[in-house]
């Protein structure tokens, strides 16, 4: 029997025991995130040196690792990152309640992988068989990226322009959409966050916390359907995660520009909600003209701000929801107008018709250019995990209003002038099941559904130095009328209910060779309500007889207009995967883009009607036949190289007309072309990269009967024959622990018409365009500062041209810009 002193000393040993173990038995947790994107690193390995205790961190990069011994020294290492060691300090603050958020680097010696949801999943890039081009977050901001038309510079075979925030226009593989007019859908298919943007003048705004840019060149005509026939830009925002963790960037530079963006990610309930809340305000005066009047130069800025908020909700393990709604605000936009003339003109009158210095980016305009937009939506997406299948639903609602008042002419001449107001509202729903990639037989079905609501009300208003200008043709030499002013009103609206059924299954013949087929349904009914009126001027009458603002708009009562279009598109593709590392891919793809209405200032004075009917308002749906072949390539972990080459061929294609106020809208019967695209990306040495993009088109009208001109042969517009770009960077990590950064590109375009009539005196001319940035960062990537510059041979080219009532003007690119940006980072 145990005596009291052995029972003392049992327990003294087994008190310091539990003390030992409790000492030596510590939890540190924390997040993995990538440095430099501040993405989250899942599947990092956190191990505790000399043991082999370790544990891979989650979806969101989050781990928990219980400490064997107090005095142990821990690791993070992950593929094509640099293993990084926690200190001291660090492994205290990860043994509080709130843990901490480590930074990792890469390598420099490993090329990224490339995430893309072609397919409507997260899939790498190499392994899809699809022309793709994603624009990472990274990229975005080494390149200072602020609206999503800029993102896509250096995307081969993609030109951009926009004469205004709410006039976007992009071009893939030569396929576009004459953005002037909202009855004129785009061909280009536009999503934020895979909710489909019925019309482009709501997108092109200032970018707010985005993860990346996907570009899908071709048609997309099963998964995205319609108006994808040139392809896809999706804008994906960062999405709340499990972790909290902030940031504040300021920018300024010439122009007088300002810019201010933040984020807060905030963890609400432990692994179950977050939400994501950003905001941005940006500022700009007179970057693409100045105008020649210092009271007109004085209102020529640029002011937007908006906010962005998502909510993350996991009810389970399986279950993920996700609340999404932002606001947006233009209270102005900067002109971009530049008054060419005519020679004939000139000629006539060289002082009255004399150009703007276009060159010295001089402008005249005699009506001031204001602009005001609001843009406001709400979605809700659930991911859930049904076995093995995944079912999405998402619900949205978008909405964009307008207004602007522009010179139509862009002279200093007051002959015309727009008032111009727009908006539209879309609700959208979409319900999609996908069984995984990697199954034998794989599957993607949905079914979709929206409904827009658009509206359009253009003022034309004529001024006194019209009827002088059109006095000749009207057979009066000397028409002047003191106080003349008349205008034109076209109201007009379309309600659109459209809803599809699709699938796409995947079959793997063996582990290397696979067929994929897709096929698309989509029902779509439209109806077209338009109204015309005039205020018109009796000493008009009196001069010539009629109005003369019937030569740009004649009066109608209402008329209503319905129209159902009944779709089949699809895919079939054959992919041969040559070994992990290579794979060659072909495939044929269906688009189109439905019926449309002429939803501008129209006159039908020279028709026997008088007023607008079908034959003259409605014009065909377009269809798209395109056959594709590619090869990617991930050589070694240092270079890839992805190219592909198609043939397209186009029936239908709508094409639009702008002849000063009105819009003449026909159809091209048949279009072809032919082009390639190579995309290359090398680690030269370790942390010299190298990014090279190119493309080669020959796109034309085979025939193309406008009117009694012959159009057939011409080039399409927006279509240059090459573009090729070439992005080197280079990054060092310094003994500190500090980064240096330093980026240029080089983007070059061949020369392409901004018209179907290939005028040259309006055309878009070849051009090299230079960009930079050097960027020093602390440590732990908590501060950055950057030096940028855009343009910075300044080089000036037309991103739009017109033929006017009294001569061409053209829209300019913005000038050269420099600046400086902050960034703070709170993990």
């Amino acid at each position: 029997m145990m005596n009291l002193n052995q029972i003392k000393l049992i327990l003294i040993v087994v008190v310091v025991s539990v003390m030992t173990q409790n000492i030596s038995a510590q939890t540190i947790k924390g997040y993995v995130i990538d440095i430099e994107t501040r993405d989250p690193v899942p599947g990092a390995t956190v191990l505790e040196i000399g043991t082999d205790n370790g544990v891979a961190t989650g979806f969101n990069g989050e781990f928990t690792l219980n400490i064997e011994n107090a005095d142990s020294k821990i690791e993070i290492s992950f593929l094509g990152y640099e293993t990084y060691v926690l200190s001291e300090s660090e492994i205290k603050k990860g043994q509080e309640s709130s843990g901490i958020t480590i930074g990792i680097s890469p390598d420099g010696l490993t090329l990224k992988d490339v995430v893309v949801t072609a397919n409507r999943v997260e899939e790498n890039l190499q392994k899809v068989n699809v022309s793709a081009t994603v624009v990472g977050r990274k990229d975005l901001e080494e390149r200072t990226v602020n609206t999503s038309v800029e993102a896509l510079t250096a995307v081969p075979n993609v030109i951009t322009d926009s004469y205004g925030p709410s006039l976007t226009n992009i071009s893939i593989r030569g396929l576009s959409t004459n953005f002037d007019g909202v009855g004129l859908e785009q061909a280009v298919g536009m999503y934020i966050n895979d909710v489909y943007q019925s019309r482009a003048y709501g997108f092109n705004s200032l970018i707010m916390d985005v993860e990346r840019i996907e570009v899908l060149r071709g048609p997309q005509g099963t998964l995205f359907g319609k108006n994808t026939v040139g392809g896809v830009v999706n804008i994906i925002s960062a999405q709340p995660g499990m972790f909290n963790s902030g940031a504040v960037e300021v920018s300024g530079g010439n122009f007088d520009f300002f810019s201010a963006k933040a984020m807060a990610n905030i963890e609400l309930s432990k692994d179950k909600v977050a939400l994501r809340i950003s905001g941005a305000y940006n500022q700009r005066h007179g970057s693409f003209v100045k105008h020649i009047d210092p009271e007109i130069d004085k209102v020529n800025e640029t002011k937007f701000y908006g906010l962005r908020a998502s909510l993350l909700v996991k009810p389970s393990d399986h279950v993920d929801i996700t609340f999404e709604g932002y606001y947006a605000k233009d209270n102005s936009a900067e002109a971009s107008f530049s008054y060419l003339s005519s020679e004939d003109l000139q000629a006539f009158d060289p002082i009255l018709f004399a150009p703007d210095d276009y060159e010295n980016r001089e402008a005249s305009f005699s009506e001031p250019f204001t602009f005001e937009r609001s843009q406001f939506g709400l979605s809700g997406k659930v991911v859930a995990d049904i076995g093995n299948n995944t079912l999405t639903s998402i619900t949205a609602y978008s909405s964009s209003e307008d207004q602007s008042i522009q010179d139509v002419e862009a002279s200093a001449i007051p002959a015309v002038y727009l008032d111009r107001s727009q908006e539209f509202g879309t609700f959208s729903q979409e319900i999609r099941l996908n069984s995984p990639r990697d199954l034998k037989l794989n599957y993607v079905t949905g079914l979709y559904y929206v409904n827009e609501n658009i509206k359009g009300n253009d003022i034309g208003v004529t001024q006194e130095f019209l009827p002088p200008l059109l006095g000749p043709d009207l057979g009066v030499d000397d028409l002047f009328i003191p106080g003349y002013t008349e205008s034109v009103s076209n109201n007009s609206s379309i309600s659109n209910n459209s809803f599809a059924a699709f699938g796409s299954l995947g079959y793997k013949f063996t582990d290397r060779l696979s067929l994929n087929v897709g096929l698309r349904f989509t029902s779509e009914s439209k109806t077209f309500k338009t109204l015309q009126e005039t205020v018109e001027s009796q000493d008009a009458i009196d001069a010539v007889g009629f109005p003369i603002v019937w030569l740009l708009g004649t009066p109608y009562e209402q008329k209503t207009f319905d129209n159902t279009d009944n779709i089949f598109t699809g895919d079939i593709g054959l992919s041969y995967q040559v070994n992990e590392k290579n794979l060659l891919y072909g495939k044929f793809s269906r688009g189109f883009k439905g019926t449309g209405y002429n939803f501008a200032v129209s006159t039908y004075l020279e028709t026997d009607s008088f007023e607008p009917t079908e034959d003259n308002v409605l014009y065909k749906p377009e269809f798209i036949n395109s056959f594709e072949i590619g090869f990617k390539s991930s050589l070694t972990t240092k270079i890839r190289l992805n190219v592909a080459a198609y043939y397209i061929d186009y029936k239908d294609k709508q094409e639009l007309l702008f002849a000063g106020l009105t819009n003449v809208i026909a159809n091209a019967e048949k279009s072809s072309g032919y082009g390639g695209e190579l995309e290359f990306s090398a680690i030269l040495a370790k942390g010299f990269q190298i990014d090279v993009n190119g493309g080669v088109q020959q796109m034309k009208y085979d025939e193309f009967l406008f009117g009694d001109i012959d159009l057939s042969g011409n080039e399409l517009s927006k279509a240059p024959g090459y573009t090729f770009s070439i992005s080197p960077q280079y990054g060092t990590t310094f003994d500190n622990g500090s980064r240096l950064s330093m980026r240029v590109d080089f983007n070059h375009s061949a020369k392409s018409y901004n018209d179907i009539f290939n005028t040259e005196t309006i055309s878009r001319k070849a051009v090299t365009l230079i960009n930079a940035r050097v960027g020093y960062s602390l440590k732990d990537g908590r501060y950055n500062i950057g030096l940028w510059g855009k343009n910075l041979s300044d080089q000036v080219y037309f991103g739009h041209g017109f033929q006017g009532l009294i001569g061409d003007f053209v829209s300019l690119n913005q000038a050269r810009t420099m600046g400086l940006d902050f960034r703070a980072n709170f993990f």
